[in-house]
């Protein structure tokens, strides 16, 4: 996903406005925005994971009862 826009008040990923809760302080640069976007998906990924390894182990748990 590509971040293509950023204002005070949104930023434009793949074509779609993404408003801000409230409007930025600053200005964000769109390299910044992107290295924000791309650690948070980051981030997502290794939390699906973990979420997917817990549901595995419980239902190898509940196999060995």
């Amino acid at each position: 996903m590509k971040v293509t826009k950023v204002t005070r008040e949104y930023w434009v990923l793949d074509g779609e406005k993404v408003y801000f809760n409230e409007p930025l302080d600053h200005d964000l640069t769109v390299n910044e925005m992107q290295k924000l976007w791309d650690d948070a998906q980051a981030h997502i990924a290794v939390l699906i994971n973990k979420t997917e390894e817990r549901k595995a182990q419980r239902e190898k748990d509940k196999k060995d009862k």
